[in-house]
Formats: structure tokens, sequence, C-alpha cells
């Protein structure tokens, strides 16, 4: 008999396998994040910087913002300029493009994306595993090294999510010569970031590669219905989402769903896939056994009034019909004894 922990074994490996892709050396990965002084970013950051995690797990990373964090000592590279964004857009978002133009541009002067091979910026509640960012980014690759491209995650989507920008460090030298056509061409105050960077893109001739293991985004093919369920159970949504063959997921938006996310996605030897049909058959199997106790409860009641009900009228029709021989048929006073015993 197999041990579970051979399974454990064999199942992690063929899901680092998957994860991998290409065979070669992992590629370095630069990281950075842009983060408001305030708010729920500064403390989920400080969490992560606590174990390492996410961010920090990157060969090298840097934290933008305008200001240090409070209670807390986090390097922070300080942003000239307002990071408040209003809201706007067809969907209402936040025009948030001028924040992640002023990190681009700080990336640019000081030219240490150059020494990597990918530049990923992140989202403080993007529950991320550069590990994998290493083992899974060079599967988009068609040279060596990487030629210019970033990676989308949304399929029959061309658009640089958000929560996870992976650009190859060509892309990046690539951006930095034409950014200021970027900023003549669009208007960066009415667009938000992911847009901007998309169209900018677009600008430079910088190709698109889909890598369905990069991100697991619930923005990308997850109705607004879905997100809502899933984020109202947290544990639910961790282990659903949260599964062994990618290298970001998003959104957990608290300490307590991000740090349930990065558990199960650490710990994990399924995908998402096979935790969702394991799930829907569990439920599939209670409903099942519900529907079979019920039948049974209901086939028991039944049986047992009708045993209850029928030996009780038969008895009474049986002592109707002695009683009325008994008053046609009286006993006979006429008739000799008989004796049971010898003469």
């Amino acid at each position: 008999m197999v041990s579970w922990r051979w399974s454990w074994s064999i199942m992690s490996a063929a899901c680092l396998v998957e994860l991998q892709g290409t065979e070669g050396k992992p590629s370095s990965v630069f990281c950075f994040t842009v983060s408001m002084p305030f708010g729920y970013e500064p403390s989920m950051l400080a969490a992560q910087a606590a174990k390492g995690h996410g961010v920090f797990e990157c060969d090298a990373f840097q934290i933008f913002s305008n200001a240090s964090f409070p209670k807390s000592s986090l390097v922070v590279t300080a942003l000239d300029g307002p990071l408040e964004s209003p809201r706007g857009g067809q969907w209402n978002s936040w025009l948030n493009a001028p924040t992640l133009a002023m990190a681009w541009e700080r990336i640019f002067s000081e030219g240490k994306f150059r020494q990597y091979d990918w530049v990923v910026k992140l989202d403080a509640d993007a529950v991320s595993f550069p590990g994998r960012m290493s083992q899974t980014f060079p599967a988009s690759c068609r040279e060596d090294p990487c030629e210019s491209i970033a990676l989308n995650t949304c399929e029959h989507d061309s658009m640089v999510p958000g929560p996870l920008q992976a650009l190859s460090r060509s892309a990046v030298e690539d951006m930095a010569s034409g950014f200021a056509t970027c900023r003549s061409k669009l208007d960066v105050h009415n667009l938000e970031e992911d847009r901007f960077i998309s169209k900018c893109l677009d600008l430079l001739d910088v190709p698109r590669r889909y890598n369905s293991n990069a991100l697991l985004n619930m923005d990308c093919g997850f109705g607004d219905w879905l997100q809502g369920l899933l984020m109202s159970f947290s544990h639910l949504s961790a282990f659903l989402l949260c599964d062994c063959c990618h290298a970001s997921f998003h959104p957990f938006k608290t300490e307590e769903r991000w740090r349930y996310c990065h558990y199960w996605a650490h710990n994990a030897i399924l995908t998402s896939e096979m935790r969702v049909v394991g799930l829907l058959c569990f439920i599939a199997t209670c409903i099942s056994f519900a529907c079979a106790c019920s039948a049974r409860h209901f086939l028991s009641s039944r049986f047992h009034r009708q045993t209850r009900e029928f030996p009780i009228r038969r008895l009474s029709v049986q002592s109707e019909k002695q009683l009325s021989d008994d008053e046609e048929m009286p006993f006979p006073t006429d008739r000799p004894l008989v004796h049971d015993g010898p003469p």
C-alpha cells in the first residue's frame, strides 16, 4: 500500500513539473509595489516582510510610497507627488496611472532592473510566490535571454493585469526609451494603471504572451456574484483558489485572507480545478445521502403506520363476527357432560 507521504511527494512533483513548463535555469526577478502610506496596505506589507513572503521573496525588491509607513521599519522609496487617485472611467475604478508612471520612471532612472531577467509590479493584496515566477515565466519566452514581451493572464485579453505586471528586461528597456511618447500621446490622468501600461506597450509594439500559471485573478473570468460568494468565506476561497500551480493570486485584502491563501498555496498538492471538482463531488454526495435518508424515513414511517393500523382493524372485524356467531348459536345446555378421565 502506498503511504500518504509517497502520494504527497508524487503529486507535489507532478505539480512542480506543470509549473516549471520548460527546462533551464530559473529566471531572476526584480519586484516592486506601490503602496499608500495609510490604509490596509502598510500593515499587510509589514506582515509579509516579517515572514519574508510575497514581494520580499524576490531576488530584489523596492517599495514605493510618498511617505514612510507609521509603526513600520520598512525601507520606502519616496515618490514626489500625491498618491491619492479619483474614481472614474467605464467601470468607476481608480484612475491611478499617474502614480504608477512615477514609480516606473524612478525604476528607469535608477537602472537596477538591468541586473535581472524580469521586472514585476505586485499589488500588496496579491499572494505571490517569486520562486514560481522564476520557473513559469521562461515558458513564455522564445529566446534566451527573453525577448521583449509582457505577460497577460486573462485568455483572449491583451490587458496587462494590475495585480501582477510582468515584463521581460528587454520590454522594460523598450518602455524606458519610449515612455515619454506614452506620456505625450496618452491621457495619463484619466486612465487606470493597467490600461495605461497596456496602451503604452501597444504604442511601443511590445507583444503580450498569455501565461495561464502566472496569476489566478478573480477579476478575470469571475462574475461579481461569484467573487462576493467566495470572498464571504475566507477559508473556502483560499482552499479553492490558492493551489500549487499558479505564481500569484488576487485579491486577498486582509491579513487573515492573505495568510490563508499563502498557507493553502504553499502546502498545496492539488490544482484549483481538482479542488473545485472535489468540492462539487462532496456536495453531490451529501445531497444524495440526505435524499436517501429522507426517502428511508418516509418509507419507514409509512410502513409502521400501515402495520400499526391494519391489525387493529382486522381484529375488530373478527371480534364482531365472533360475537354475532355467539348470539346466533348459544351454548347448548341439554348436551350430556363428557369426562376426560376413565369410566
